[in-house]
């Protein structure tokens, strides 16, 4: 690949060298995220028990830092880590949408 042209991507393929992964573990990437969304409605009653503005906050904090984490790293089973955190506090938008609700 000629990545010196202008119009070449960088993206996870090429920096993590995923073009010899098993297709399991590439679908892994996506499928972690959801995974997290599903798994928020164990944590769900968590905002009942500390407040859900206050739950609000620091969910859309850890948000953006893991949002920037994502950005540096190199390593596939740290992305899977994030995207799965990123998946429980990205749902923070059912608990949003309760909250102003009532």
């Amino acid at each position: 690949m000629d990545f010196d042209h202008e119009e070449s991507i960088h993206n996870w393929m090429t920096e993590l060298e995923l073009f010899c992964e098993s297709g399991f573990l590439i679908g892994l990437i996506g499928s972690t995220l959801f995974i997290g969304i599903a798994l928020y409605g164990v944590f769900l009653k968590q905002s009942d028990r500390i407040g859900r503005r206050k739950y609000i906050i620091i969910a859309s904090f850890v948000q953006i830092v893991i949002s920037y984490l994502l950005y540096f790293v190199s390593n596939i089973y740290a992305i899977y880590i994030f995207l799965f955190l990123l998946g429980l506090y990205v749902s923070k938008v059912i608990l949003m949408y309760i909250y102003i609700m009532e």
